[in-house]
């Protein structure tokens, strides 16, 4: 339970969001670190917390229906925490899609190595499915030096 703890006082410092989301953000990412997918249900088993599956899956559930994350202020402060100004960093270009539903959904993502994962950095919703273009790969990086 430390490691929640003072996970929750850094990010509680830098997003200022309230105790419940920031407990629930805490938990997730933990359980995240644990089972390496971002599969909800298999997150919800790792779950820190004593409810239910189902119960910490809804959580989870609405948790991201209402999310708008800030890549601005979250990813310097990933880089920082991962990343120290010494050592060197491998940069990832990775592009996924899937449908939800009859829906495509293509996410263009930058990421970071570390330890054999990549954390994800700052990332765009592509328009369309297939791959991405010059245009599109230069607007994802030069977003990050905004």
């Amino acid at each position: 339970m430390k490691q929640s703890s003072e996970l929750q006082a850094m990010l509680k410092e830098i997003l200022g969001w309230n105790k419940a989301r920031l407990s629930c953000f805490t938990k997730m990412l933990l359980a995240l670190f644990s089972v390496r997918t971002v599969n909800l249900r298999e997150l919800a088993v790792a779950f820190a917390s004593d409810a239910l599956v189902d119960s910490r899956h809804k959580r989870l559930k609405r948790f991201f229906s209402n999310f708008k994350g800030d890549t601005g202020i979250i990813a310097p402060w990933i880089f920082k925490l991962f990343f120290p100004e010494t050592k060197k960093v491998y940069l990832i270009i990775d592009r996924t899609n899937w449908y939800w539903g009859k829906q495509k959904i293509n996410i263009f993502m930058l990421g970071a190595a570390y330890e054999g994962l990549a954390i994800p950095l700052y990332w765009r919703l592509l328009p369309k499915a297939g791959n991405s273009n010059f245009t599109e790969q230069k607007t994802l990086l030069n977003i990050t030096t905004n």
